[in-house]
């Protein structure tokens, strides 16, 4: 591979992007024109880029492997010398919304693994800062070398919203900054800017030139279990959590935070009345405002599905529980997190919870009786029926039977108090709102 001509490529081509791509108004460069291979939506932009990168391509007359997000993969040739992996834009969602922070990247490769790129070359469309790095010869911006910097205080994180729990505890620990461009996060990371990236939710290794940008640049470069990536396979189908930092020391640290964040399952127990579900609606808000992911499962509309008619006895209720358990559980196991909330007056349930559940959080909303039958008169009716205390207690009287009203606890059976919940909240005492905080902050000092 002649290093120098694909650099000088680069280069040329990432020039005339810049200045062309200034000329494209953002009414213009933000029309979609459907979805390219990756499965995101095409930009004009986009389209545009990939042409122009693919059109001088074409007139080297060389044969080329072409992987990009729009296109997927082109061989041209029968003897290709160099694999040309581009993405054309990185950065699209800030572009369409009118902020000015996104970049070109193209990487030179003998090969289709990570380890085979021999030249980088990411361009900020904005600036037309440009950042350059050929094997074995460093980093580069606008043609001085960089090296990364210790000690910045700085920690840019790009996610997903399935990716996002993962940086629970950094946010805690580290001043933290989304940019919305990944690979201009990491070429920051590289010149001394911030001193890690974390990439959670997967990115597309197509942004290889930033791989070894950092490499060059003496960063340190892994998936989030700290495991090396140079083998990986360069396509749109290989998607990778990416942790990029400065130092070995702020690595280490970064993922021994990551590896603290396991999905967890929140059970919140306590007659009924005690205000679960109130308390669960507060939690899901609070979680959805710190951008942690959850799955929220109402025993009340699993049981509908399970039991279309039920009879709420205790049988009935080994069954609903039971499924309840293991739905937690194998969402857990699959990284999701979980709230849900459930009267299950046994102890005996709860604890095979414990049991099943890695990462199982026990919250008690201890409740007076006579207060849930209060708050219990005036609910209104949905999926739990109204006025439960008041039927069941007359039942006990007179005998007088209520459809759809079974043993209900605190009543025709004992409600079992947690012997040792995680947490107790006396929720005749405390609103939904402060319960849902303290439920918050108790999880976030595990």
């Amino acid at each position: 591979m002649d290093i120098k001509y694909w650099l000088d490529f680069c280069k040329q081509v990432g020039e005339k992007v810049f200045l062309d791509t200034r000329k494209i108004e953002k009414s213009e460069g933000t029309k979609i024109m459907g979805k390219g291979a990756g499965g995101d939506e095409t930009l004009f932009i986009d389209a545009v880029i990939e042409k122009k990168v693919y059109d001088a391509l074409e007139k080297t007359g060389k044969d080329f492997i072409f992987i990009s997000e729009e296109c997927s993969r082109k061989v041209v040739g029968k003897n290709p010398e160099v694999v040309i992996v581009l993405d054309p834009l990185d950065g699209s969602d800030n572009f369409y919304n009118g902020i000015p922070f996104y970049c070109l990247s193209i990487s030179v490769a003998s090969s289709e693994v990570l380890k085979s790129v021999q030249v980088a070359y990411v361009i900020n469309l904005v600036t037309g800062d440009v950042y350059t790095a050929v094997r074995n010869e460093g980093a580069y911006k606008n043609g001085k070398k960089i090296v990364c910097k210790k000690n910045s205080k700085c920690v840019f994180a790009e996610s997903t919203k399935s990716g996002a729990s993962k940086l629970f505890k950094i946010n805690e620990n580290f001043s933290t900054r989304k940019l919305g461009c990944a690979c201009l996060a990491i070429c920051f990371v590289a010149e001394g800017m911030a001193d890690a990236c974390v990439i959670t939710g997967g990115t597309r290794t197509i942004e290889a030139a930033t791989y070894l940008i950092t490499k060059e640049a003496g960063g340190i470069v892994t998936d989030l279990k700290g495991k090396k990536i140079e083998e990986t396979k360069i396509g749109l189908d290989v998607n990778l959590d990416l942790m990029i930092s400065s130092n070995k020391e702020i690595h280490s640290k970064i993922l021994s935070l990551i590896k603290k964040v396991e999905p967890w399952v929140i059970w919140i127990t306590g007659l009924p009345g005690s205000g679960k579900s109130a308390t669960s609606r507060e939690l899901l808000n609070l979680l959805e405002k710190n951008s942690i992911p959850v799955q929220y499962l109402q025993l009340d509309v699993i049981r509908k599905t399970l039991v279309p008619n039920p009879k709420y006895d205790e049988e009935e209720r080994d069954y609903v529980y039971r499924s309840l358990m293991l739905t937690a559980k194998y969402l857990s196991d699959n990284g999701i997190n979980v709230v849900l909330d459930a009267t299950c007056h046994k102890r005996e349930w709860r604890a095979l919870a414990r049991e099943l559940i890695k990462n199982y959080y026990e919250v008690y909303l201890k409740c007076p009786l006579k207060v849930c039958m209060e708050r219990e008169t005036g609910r209104k009716s949905n999926l739990v029926k109204r006025e439960l205390y008041m039927k069941a207690s007359e039942r006990l009287k007179s005998g007088k039977q209520f459809e759809g009203i079974g043993q209900v606890p605190g009543i025709d059976v004992e409600y079992e108090e947690p012997e040792n919940p995680d947490l107790t909240i006396e929720s005749d005492k405390t609103d939904s709102e402060k319960s849902a905080k303290i439920i918050l902050e108790k999880m976030k000092s595990r």
